[in-house]
């Protein structure tokens, strides 16, 4: 049940704004590449170090959303403009900064995040 009760949760419009901003943090604070910028993301919402599966399927995950995002651009601003009131930053693209919001996203849903235990 708990699954359902993230669902519900990540639509709700303050949550897609951490979603994004925790995206922004990844690219802004979380090294050069994706893979450390996942992992820094993945410790912020959990405070514990990602392990190698884990970071496999989310790397699998972004670079299937970079490539939705960067082929449809209009989606990408669509999807950081859903919600919130902080503008997205949009300085690093906005393909990628949605392609980090949406692995965020995933990251906050965790039931790890949710939950303490």
């Amino acid at each position: 049940t708990r699954r359902y009760a993230g669902q519900a949760i990540w639509h709700q419009s303050p949550f897609v704004e951490a979603a994004r901003m925790l995206g922004e943090r990844a690219l802004k604070e979380g090294g050069k590449t994706p893979s450390t910028r996942i992992s820094h993301a993945f410790r912020l919402a959990t405070s514990r170090h990602i392990k190698a599966h884990e970071l496999k399927i989310l790397r699998a995950e972004y670079q299937d959303r970079l490539n939705e995002f960067t082929t449809h651009p209009k989606a990408a601003l669509q999807y950081l403009t859903g919600g919130g009131e902080k503008q997205p930053d949009l300085s690093q693209g906005p393909a990628e900064l949605a392609s980090y919001a949406a692995i965020a996203s995933l990251i906050l849903n965790l039931d790890e995040t949710l939950s303490r235990n």
